[in-house]
């Protein structure tokens, strides 16, 4: 019985998300790093005793005092388990995720409906991800520690840091284009699993994901969106490879809430489009530049007056980087190209292509005619007047002009050897 209920004890801890106020919270996207002054009174060589409560979504083995003269003896991380029966859950398994009453935590979970005492699933431990609390099972650990001051002062006042999940971050954009000329504007989203609020923190986003850190964090199914108060832009600060958003002021993020404000407004921009042709479909990517600040990876919407033209991810973006959407393929210009010639004597071998073009846009468009080399020895001859750009072993690019509501056709030849 013991064995049993260790077993759920582990994979309780691993699934409760609820995090405390705290002076200093920076969010990761995978993760949170919490710093706070906690009020303790330490002379010089004095050894205590500290007791300290922590949320439950806290990893005691990252507590850490910053202090340089306090050393930590000794820890006892009490990890406060709780019985599950009677409780609100939801289990994540393997197979499905399922939400209920706990009636049995034994070597099986029996969940059951609250309203008709129905059961919903018989779960084996075995089978069990996660188990995510409800509202009402939130509960803290106990972190006991020995420490010593082995400075020549007193110490008031210890400064503490751990790792904690729950709380994730993400950036959303519209684009809004308009001819020639584009507006970007973002927001970050603070997501808040957890069944305790972050009150009145100093919160930085830090644009970084750490892969080697990750938490099993609590899946949201139903939440309410937290209302922005009046918001400027957040700070920036490049921290080595780093992008960090220092919010304005302090923030309280509710507990099962989102928290939206503005991340960014760039008015004024220039758009290029681009033309593709490559294995005869015409795509169109939109590209800005000079945009001012470092843009964290996100989801964005792109809509070209009022028709939305595509919803994609896009990866981070560097200061004064440049940002290329690819919006799929255009309906005002098609392309094709066929193999009109091919010759083989000895080793070299000479293959000869017309690509046509129509345009039937209202204006005048250059086309980028990808060729892809079956070589890279591969040297590829477009017809007098066109521009020609190598662009890697195996890829060519042609530049051809097309007029409004014409049709042009260009030849160009391939030429390789097998002697290699």
């Amino acid at each position: 019985m013991r064995k049993k209920a260790l077993f759920w004890f582990f994979i309780f801890v691993l699934a409760i998300v609820p995090i405390a106020s705290a002076a200093y919270v920076d969010i990761y996207p995978n993760y949170v790093i919490i710093k706070d002054r906690w009020p303790a009174v330490i002379r010089s060589g004095q050894t205590l005793q500290l007791e300290w409560e922590l949320p439950e979504s806290a990893d005691l083995s990252s507590f850490a005092i910053l202090d340089s003269d306090i050393d930590i003896l000794s820890r006892i991380e009490a990890i406060n388990k709780g019985s599950l029966v009677g409780k609100s859950v939801t289990v994540h398994t393997s197979a499905g995720s399922y939400t209920g009453v706990v009636k049995e935590d034994g070597g099986r979970l029996v969940l059951i409906n609250p309203r008709n005492d129905q059961i919903i699933a018989i779960i084996n431990a075995s089978a069990v991800v996660s188990i995510i609390p409800g509202d009402d099972t939130a509960s803290k650990n106990t972190l006991k520690l020995e420490v010593k001051n082995s400075g020549s002062t007193p110490v008031e006042d210890v400064n503490v840091r751990y790792f904690a999940s729950g709380i994730t971050w993400q950036v959303k954009y519209v684009l809004q284009v308009d001819g020639t000329e584009a507006v970007l504007k973002g927001e970050y989203e603070i997501t808040n699993t957890t069944n305790t609020e972050i009150k009145d923190a100093v919160v930085r986003l830090i644009a970084r994901q750490d892969p080697t850190y990750l938490y099993k964090t609590r899946e949201v199914v139903l939440y309410a969106a937290a209302e922005a108060s009046d918001a400027t832009l957040p700070n920036v600060e490049h921290q080595g490879e780093t992008a960090v958003y220092t919010l304005p002021g302090r923030i309280t993020i509710p507990a099962n809430s989102k928290l939206k404000l503005m991340l960014l407004k760039e008015d004024d921009l220039k758009l290029e489009r681009t033309y593709k042709l490559n294995y005869d479909m015409v795509t169109v990517e939109y590209k800005l530049e000079g945009i001012s600040q470092a843009l964290p990876a996100g989801q964005i919407q792109v809509f070209d007056g009022d028709i939305l033209m595509s919803t994609q991810s896009i990866a981070s973006i560097p200061q004064s980087g440049e940002l290329v959407l690819n919006l799929g393929q255009t309906m005002d210009i098609a392309g094709r190209t066929e193999q009109t010639n091919y010759t083989n004597v000895g080793e070299l071998h000479t293959s000869e292509y017309a690509v046509t073009l129509k345009n039937n846009k209202d204006e005048k468009v250059t086309v980028e005619v990808v060729v892809n080399l079956p070589r890279d020895n591969a040297r590829i001859v477009a017809q007098p007047g066109l521009e020609v750009k190598r662009t890697s072993s195996y890829t060519a690019i042609i530049y051809v002009d097309v007029e409004a509501k014409t049709e042009r056709t260009i030849n160009y030849t391939v030429e390789y050897t097998t002697n290699r």
